[in-house]
């Protein structure tokens, strides 16, 4: 190899920890966006993410199954603040995925039609559970207590897994490398 070649990757390999530098000081939807480092892509990087979205999701059904077991029945400002806590829970989480997958800022229309459907989806499957324990609960009475808590618990999950499918479909091989970056960065704090 000759001098000049050796200058050559020394120059691109320092500008590609300059780029990376830079991109440390903007905004994550900047640094997203932007292709810092290329094209390869980190299948560890996308599925530790995606590992620790899911036991965030889990952390959010539990919350959300404790919102439903409330022991107080037909109370209507109880059954009211519930619903009122269980969407709030789940705006959150949402929220928290978004961050997580690094703050995209726009999706396809596919993408939001996809999104839109999957809370259409949590809202069904979540009513049909709750149908599902009430009919078993007619020969098991015990489990009528857990109806709210099933309901609760899968319509969160449901919305996170749509919410999890939604971001994860915007990352680009170029972000992969950012996000790793962005996510050492939030855990060290």
């Amino acid at each position: 190899m000759s001098q000049q070649d050796k200058m050559s990757q020394q120059d691109s390999a320092d500008s590609e920890k300059q780029s990376i530098e830079n991109l440390k000081g903007q905004p994550l939807a900047k640094r997203l966006s932007s292709p810092a480092t290329g094209s390869s892509v980190s299948v560890e990087v996308v599925l530790s993410v995606n590992s620790t979205v899911r036991r965030l999701i889990v952390d959010y059904v539990l919350a959300a199954a404790i919102i439903g077991i409330a022991p107080i029945y037909f109370n209507k400002w109880i059954d009211i603040a519930g619903f009122v806590a269980l969407i709030l829970l789940n705006i959150k989480l949402v929220l928290e995925i978004r961050k997580r997958w690094g703050s995209p800022q726009w999706q396809g229309k596919v993408s939001i039609i996809s999104i839109i459907f999957g809370f259409v989806e949590a809202f069904v499957i979540a009513v049909v559970a709750r149908l599902a324990i009430s009919a078993v609960g007619l020969f098991f009475p015990v489990l009528v207590a857990f109806n709210s808590a099933v309901g609760h618990a899968v319509f969160t999950w449901l919305v996170g897994r749509a919410a999890n499918h939604f971001y994860f479909g915007t990352i680009r091989s170029h972000q992969v490398e950012v996000l790793a970056v962005h996510n050492a960065s939030s855990l060290q704090k």
